[in-house]
């Protein structure tokens, strides 16, 4: 641990997609789309539900390429597994 770090764990990390020049992710405590501008990174919480654990630690974004119709990365290989 850092001198003079806090006891607050690190942000997590949300999966973000490109959506009209903007970076969106699906909160999974509100069920609402969160929009944020481009580039990956940390970002500042939109949800507005008191109990939302991103309200003081934000997030980091991570963007995912972009889906099929259907919501599927197509290819993928994960651990040695591909599917």
């Amino acid at each position: 641990m850092n001198q003079g770090a806090s006891d607050q764990q690190d942000p997590p990390v949300l999966l973000a997609k490109r959506k009209g020049g903007l970076l969106v992710v699906q909160c999974p405590h509100c069920e609402r789309e969160h929009r944020h501008g481009t580039g990956a990174g940390h970002r500042q919480a939109h949800c507005t539900r008191p109990d939302s654990p991103y309200r003081l630690s934000g997030y980091l974004l991570k963007v995912v390429p972009k889906l099929d119709q259907r919501g599927h990365l197509g290819h993928l290989t994960v651990k040695g597994f591909t599917t």
